[in-house]
């Protein structure tokens, strides 16, 4: 009697491997565009968001909200908005975190697909938004977010009213 074994062969097992990595390598490009464009959809959803929030949070607390950019999610720094931002209660008005000021907002961007920068109407790396009314007084600028892959970059507008808009961007 012969005994028949149902499997693969070294060769038929080669063979599947090959096809699938041909298959992964072709679709990877197609991956990184598409986690490119999901980068840049999002992160001007976030930021109109997180604007938006600063200045209700303005009117609300009846003090200052600062938005800055931050490393570490707990201090400020003057151009690290690819790495994150926070929003803090700015009870001194100093614009600067002190230890007794709140932080009211956390947001790791961690950018893979491009990079991110805030340009300021009076060149000041912070926005923020007044107590008394919540205008971003002094605070117009905007975001400018170029994609490094192949998608749209993205001009998120911060007007005097404090309503954050989005524009589409050829060129970086």
């Amino acid at each position: 009697m012969t005994q028949h074994h149902k499997g693969l062969t070294l060769i038929e097992l080669i063979i599947v491997i090959l096809i699938i990595s041909i298959i992964l390598i072709s679709a990877l490009p197609f991956y990184n565009t598409f986690q490119a464009r999901q980068e840049s959809q999002l992160i001007a959803v976030k930021l109109r968001m997180h604007l938006q929030q600063a200045k209700n949070n303005a009117v609300l607390y009846r003090s200052n909200v600062v938005i800055c950019s931050s490393e570490d999610l707990n201090s400020c720094s003057d151009s690290a908005w690819e790495t994150g931002f926070i929003s803090f209660l700015d009870i001194n008005q100093n614009r600067n975190l002190e230890q007794d000021e709140r932080i009211l907002s956390r947001y790791s961007t961690q950018l893979r697909y491009g990079n991110l920068r805030w340009q300021g109407s009076l060149n000041i790396p912070r926005i923020i938004f007044r107590g008394d009314t919540g205008l971003p007084r002094g605070s117009m600028g905007s975001f400018y977010y170029c994609s490094t892959h192949d998608a749209q970059h993205n001009k998120i507008i911060l007007g005097s009213t404090g309503i954050p808009r989005n524009e589409i961007m050829t060129s970086c």
